[in-house]
């Protein structure tokens, strides 16, 4: 597990009341492919990893899909993805190939756009935690778990 998932097992403990919707155990689970997803791209080129990041986020709007209770959540995940695509399709380099990234293609973005670009992307990222921290109340303890993979994420984009 890594640094913040053990971070965010201690700071919430293994005690946290299962929630109409998804139980801790499937929570956890969608945080852990999320920060495999986060880690995977930043290991590729500066390049590629916001419209990678998009992919982490449609797969974890897919994951939360179907539980009413996390519905914001999904929805927000859908959202951010759909803007981090309209942001690399806004800044992508037609010259550069698509790479494939766990299984799915990735674009890359104009390396003299990419501080610009990144600096978007954060806002995105921002906003999206933001509105996880606000949101549903009855679901708090797993917006919180979900928001701190968010935020982690932000720290992962290069501008460089």
């Amino acid at each position: 597990m890594s640094t913040l998932g053990l971070a965010v097992l201690f700071f919430f403990g293994h005690s946290a009341p299962a929630l109409a919707g998804f139980s801790d155990a499937e929570i956890a689970e969608i945080t852990q492919r999320m920060e495999g997803g986060f880690d995977q791209c930043a290991n590729v080129d500066a390049t590629y990893q916001i419209d990678c990041f998009r992919r982490v986020y449609e797969r974890a709007a897919q994951d939360l899909k179907g539980q009413r209770l996390q519905a914001d959540a999904q929805k927000s995940m859908r959202r951010t993805a759909v803007e981090l695509k309209r942001l690399a399709r806004a800044y992508v380099d037609p010259s550069a190939a698509k790479i494939q990234v766990a299984g799915k293609t990735v674009v890359a973005i104009r390396r003299e756009a990419l501080p610009q670009a990144a600096a978007q992307a954060r806002r995105i990222l921002q906003e999206t935690e933001t509105y996880l921290l606000r949101g549903n109340r009855q679901a708090a303890l797993h917006y919180q778990r979900i928001a701190s993979v968010v935020n982690s994420s932000k720290v992962l984009i290069r501008s460089t």
